[in-house]
């Protein structure tokens, strides 16, 4: 089952879909040997020189931008 969550809308793997122009959600599967950057800087940290992640890239940075995904979890 996949939750609902919010990650930046900057944040990039090659195991997400990435929303289309008219706003479709997002999967994203966390993986702890999952590549991750910043579309934004384009590398694997974030304008603010922190790491990119879907659990680093959260609402408390500055340079976070909200966007509602759907999450798997490990019983999809």
């Amino acid at each position: 089952m996949a939750t609902m969550a919010h990650v930046c809308k900057y944040l990039r793997t090659k195991s997400m879909y990435t929303a289309d122009e008219r706003g479709a959600e997002v999967l994203v599967e966390p993986s702890e040997t999952g590549v991750y950057w910043c579309n934004r800087t384009g590398g694997s940290m974030g304008p603010d020189r922190d790491i990119a992640g879907p659990h680093e890239c959260a609402g408390d940075r500055a340079c976070y931008l909200a966007t509602p995904v759907l999450l798997a979890t490990a019983a999809d």
